[in-house]
């Protein structure tokens, strides 16, 4: 995805959220149970805890709040990162995004190893969430980088910063979209990547149980073909 003002890609990840195991806990059996085997795939090379997991499981547990947080992640190359919890296992690329079929890919061999830790239980949820910057100086109509105009009553809003949130539906996809005009962003820990502009961020989300990694791939592709209408449509280009 890019845009006609020269927006990118910022970050693009895969979530899985699922009911987990009362046997197994998740948070503490999945990042023993994964990293050997991604590491010897060549997906990560390290591993760190995140500060959540410091938080006691029973709290973890019952605040929603904290449920579905990550407690630990895993570090690969140009910006691959996966990402565990006690309900929640996602992939992501920060960096050097080289398109969707990639980073499916590598979504389908950690999720996969994910459900044979038979950690998971029932998988609730499936989401791909894209973060994309139209990049701009700060204080100029950043709005015209994109498809939209925004009037409030006489005013139309140019170089204000800005905040649009909203929802909808289309098919079995829920979308959330979220526009931040006047924005700065910091990349991941370890990068030194910075840029200000527009923000996109579009969480494209299938709500629903899922049967097997077969399941989980085709409500990915789905999701990541509501994303690309999404961004074609706001960002004028077809």
């Amino acid at each position: 995805m890019s845009g006609k003002t020269n927006g990118h890609v910022w970050e693009v990840l895969c979530e899985l959220r699922f009911s987990g195991s009362p046997s197994l806990p998740a948070g503490v059996i999945l990042p023993g149970y994964l990293f050997p085997l991604l590491k010897t795939e060549k997906l990560v090379s390290t591993i760190e805890a995140l500060p959540h997991a410091v938080i006691p499981l029973q709290m973890r547990e019952s605040d929603d709040n904290l449920r579905y947080l990550t407690t630990h992640r895993m570090v690969g190359e140009n910006g691959f990162l996966a990402a565990m919890g006690d309900h929640a296992v996602s992939v992501s690329i920060t960096r050097d995004y080289e398109g969707w079929l990639d980073l499916r890919a590598k979504a389908e061999r950690v999720f996969k190893h994910a459900l044979a830790s038979e950690a998971l239980g029932t998988i609730e949820r499936v989401s791909i969430k894209y973060l994309n910057l139209f990049p701009s100086g700060m204080g100029e109509n950043q709005f015209s980088l994109i498809n939209a105009s925004i009037r409030l009553g006489s005013r139309s809003l140019t170089t204000e910063p800005t905040q649009l949130q909203y929802e909808f539906k289309v098919g079995n996809v829920t979308a959330l979209i979220k526009i931040v005009a006047q924005a700065a962003l910091q990349g991941q820990t370890g990068t030194k990547a910075r840029g200000t502009g527009l923000i996109l961020d579009m969480d494209l989300i299938v709500i629903r149980p899922h049967e097997g990694i077969d399941d989980i791939i085709s409500s990915l592709d789905e999701a990541h073909q509501r994303a690309n209408e999404v961004y074609q449509d706001i960002s004028g280009i077809k």
